[in-house]
């Protein structure tokens, strides 16, 4: 990271501390220095790595790809680059990954001008710049550099001054002081704390990171997570997951890692849990004011978000906004088709039967809202 992006952030009450020790950091010329364990955390082309070695982890495309697209992106521009790379060989993500409604959550938060917000697993940047046109600073963390490196590109290109690239997670505390972010996003916790962390048990990476994100927040800041649900109705149809099994959320979590063994050789790391589990986990690290919704299609791509302590809600979308799925482009319309059609005919049941208060259980995600 420049010394020009270091002391803007430093100017929005967040600096860097040593994610091994919390010692304070010294930046010199190519890096930031702990003067306490002495570790020399590396400034790689203006971007403060936190990551003593590359690793590289997508379900989404191959890193000679990602690679790719960062080239592109600096010599012809970030939205030349996403339609090469991303165009024909990745539709779907294609449509979504610009799309700024993916951070609509936003708006059932107190975030404001002034707030700082650090959105962990940022991806190729649509959460992070949709938060920037609301709050004061964006800090973006990812262990993926390409990622980190495109954002830094398109952030420089659209001559956005508010957000501040970072690439971190080479251990479960973040490289920041407690009490200083406002809100901290975090789509797909699990998937990003146990791929990334293969050495420590799923459950042990889940509640290290979340302790962090718990310290690294101010008193009275929210956390948002949006994540997959275990009896998700997806799940339940046999939809892939992250380790590209079938109905592997619904197996006990010991069977869960024996198939995982079988289909890709190694163990399950995107683990999904039900409601009641998320909930003991957030309560567990001392959040409160726990509020669950439900973001549709999925959280990937949210059109809605319901919130699912209201039945009332969800009567009403079921009766009157579920067919607004059929005016969306082609490319979603055929995504969801299958499981449009299998939601249509069970909101007609749920609803005969006096049951919507019971889709909250198979939603294919949550959106959850939780205070510290």
């Amino acid at each position: 990271m420049s010394r020009i992006l270091s002391v803007e952030l430093m100017k929005r009450g967040i600096g860097f501390r040593c994610p091994n020790c919390k010692g304070l950091l010294v930046e010199t010329k190519n890096s930031f220095l702990c003067d306490e364990c002495h570790v020399d955390w590396k400034i790689r082309e203006g971007i403060a790595s936190f990551f003593e070695d590359d690793v590289y982890w997508s379900d989404k495309i191959p890193e000679t790809e990602a690679v790719t697209l960062t080239k592109i992106a600096a010599e012809e521009g970030w939205k030349t680059a996403l339609h090469d790379v991303f165009r024909w060989n990745h539709r779907n993500d294609y449509r979504i990954i610009s799309d700024l409604r993916r951070a609509d959550f936003r708006f059932l938060m107190p975030l404001n001008n002034e707030s700082t917000v650090l959105v962990l697993g940022c991806g190729l940047g649509a959460i992070t710049v949709a938060l920037s046109k609301v709050c004061r600073a964006v800090v973006a963390l990812s262990d993926i550099f390409e990622y980190v490196k495109f954002l830094d590109i398109r952030r420089q290109q659209e001559r956005i001054l508010n957000i501040f690239p970072v690439h971190g997670g080479n251990t479960l505390h973040l490289p920041f002081p407690e009490d200083c972010f406002d809100a901290v996003v975090a789509v797909e916790m699990s998937q990003w704390a146990g791929v990334a962390h293969r050495n420590v048990k799923l459950r042990e990476a889940e509640n290290n990171l979340l302790l962090s994100v718990y310290k690294a927040l101010k008193v009275g800041g929210h956390l948002y997570v949006g994540v997959a649900n275990k009896h998700g109705c997806d799940h339940l149809m046999g939809r892939h997951d992250h380790n590209g099994g079938r109905f592997a959320s619904l197996r006990p979590g010991k069977l869960v890692d024996t198939v995982s063994w079988i289909i890709s050789g190694t163990s399950c790391r995107t683990h999904q849990y039900s409601p009641d589990v998320y909930t003991r986990i957030l309560q567990g690290t001392g959040f409160r004011e726990i509020r669950f919704y439900a973001p549709l299609p999925e959280h990937h791509e949210p059109h809605f978000f319901i919130p699912l302590d209201n039945v009332n809600v969800m009567k009403y979308f079921l009766n009157n906004s579920l067919d607004s799925f059929e005016f969306g482009s082609p490319q979603m319309r055929e995504k969801y088709r299958v499981l449009y059609r299998i939601g249509k005919v069970a909101a007609k049941i749920a609803l005969s039967l006096g049951l919507a208060g019971s889709v909250k259980y198979v939603v294919p995600s949550y959106g959850i809202i939780a205070r510290k």
